[in-house]
């Protein structure tokens, strides 16, 4: 059986470059926590700590954590990090993805 760790910490990276993610995109992204992933960049890659927006869930009770690139220089190195994993970005997505720091 394939290990789908590496595909999986790729996905959540390039959701962190284009948007953000938070436990309710993990979800979406047949994955049971993205937090796990986040966990992991944080400790083992970035100089800081992504951002954290704590959000109610639709019914009202519930709450997530959605996460976010803080700022464009940690953007430039989530960027490096996920192309030295073999991700791969479009021209356009690393432009979008910058012109929420402008």
């Amino acid at each position: 059986m394939k290990d789908r760790r590496p595909n999986q910490f790729l996905k959540v990276m390039h959701r962190l470059i284009v948007a953000s993610v938070s436990g309710i995109d993990g979800y979406e992204m047949n994955m049971t926590s993205a937090r796990n992933y986040i966990s992991e960049l944080e400790r083992h890659h970035l100089t800081e700590k992504l951002n954290r927006i704590r959000e109610k869930t639709q019914d009202g009770i519930g709450q997530y954590l959605r996460y976010e690139v803080a700022n464009a220089k940690q953007l430039k190195q989530v960027i490096a990090i996920f192309k030295s994993k073999g991700g791969e970005i479009t021209p356009y997505e690393e432009k979008q993805a910058y012109s929420r720091f402008q």
